[in-house]
């Protein structure tokens, strides 16, 4: 599977950042201000969404996936 993206960040401060969960064979993707999901088993985006201020990274805790930004 590749996958290719676009993002602008103009301040030089929101890197890409990736996310697997194996169990549900989910990528999260985060980079500028989109957040895209895909399932990499099926090989299709699941979601895609976006942040006002800014993709900061992904955290995973027990059974969740967060984002984080400045407006979460």
């Amino acid at each position: 599977m590749v996958i290719t993206q676009r993002y602008e960040d103009a301040s030089g401060t929101f890197h890409p950042g990736f996310l697997v969960v194996p169990e549900t064979s989910i990528l999260f993707i985060g980079a500028g201000e989109r957040l895209l999901g895909y399932n990499v088993e099926r090989r299709e985006r699941v979601f895609e969404d976006r942040t006002d201020y800014g993709f900061w990274g992904w955290t995973r805790q027990a059974r969740t996936s967060n984002w984080i930004s400045w407006d979460n």
